[in-house]
């Protein structure tokens, strides 16, 4: 089953395409990485996708023809580090149970089950003990976790990560993969905005190559080649990065 499809999807910035005519599609259980340079509408793509930006032209369509609206709440994002005010006063636990109301709806608050929810997602990602501390105490890594684990309490079947892995120490790194494996396990799916390519090349089943268009998509061992990352990242591509994923794919 396709839990994700674009078709011919557009994203304009004051009449300029960011995302210009974008195919792809997210099979379930599946862990897709979308990769490209800096500026080429990675995560633009990502807020379409979720419905934080409008669409110039083309369609969305989730969980095989159903709408965003039908399926908002079997899906999950992770907003970049960049775009979270992490001076807001609120502590570990709150922010984690933030990912409970969707499915609680507008009236009704968190109770014990939601409360045990969350304390079963931060001990996934490692930081129960940090339950009571404000957001604002923590390191990035911390951080990060602490937000991984509110996607985890949507309970969702799609999640959508923008960046996850940006700025993060190696231990926060393993942490995610973690998570990402058990959910692939449970037949989940997940995308990711990654910059890290040899990662990419060694952790995901799928990859999207953009560059404003797409450049290609498909296993993500046929998108490692040299003609598809020149083609993706022209001049920004390092001489020994092909290297690398050759020898991530062996």
């Amino acid at each position: 089953m396709k839990v994700l499809e674009t078709i011919d999807l557009t994203v304009s910035y004051k009449k300029v395409p960011a995302v210009w005519g974008v195919d792809f599609h997210v099979p379930q259980g599946s862990f897709v990485g979308i990769i490209g340079p800096n500026g080429s509408g990675k995560s633009t793509l990502l807020k379409a996708c979720v419905g934080l930006l409008p669409l110039s032209s083309g369609s969305l369509n989730y969980f095989e023809g159903k709408t965003l609206k039908e399926s908002r709440k079997r899906i999950a994002y992770l907003p970049q580090r960049e775009s979270i005010d992490w001076d807001f006063p609120i502590n570990v636990l709150d922010v984690v149970l933030m990912g409970c109301y969707p499915k609680l709806g507008l009236f009704r608050s968190p109770g014990r089950a939601e409360t045990r929810l969350a304390d079963l997602c931060l001990d996934k990602v490692g930081m129960l003990d940090f339950r009571s501390r404000q957001i604002s105490e923590l390191s990035g890594g911390q951080q990060q976790r602490v937000f991984l684990a509110r996607a985890l309490a949507q309970q969702a079947e799609l999640y959508m990560l923008d960046e996850p892995f940006s700025a993060v120490d190696a231990k926060t790194e393993a942490t995610i993969l973690e998570v990402i494996a058990d959910l692939k396990k449970q037949g989940k799916s997940i995308v990711v905005v990654h910059h890290d390519l040899f990662s990419v090349a060694k952790n995901t089943d799928l990859a999207l190559l953009l560059n404003t268009r797409r450049v290609n998509f498909g296993p993500t061992s046929e998108m490692m080649t040299k003609e598809n990352l020149e083609e993706t990242y022209g001049g920004q591509l390092e001489s020994f990065a092909h290297v690398l994923f050759e020898s991530a794919k062996q």
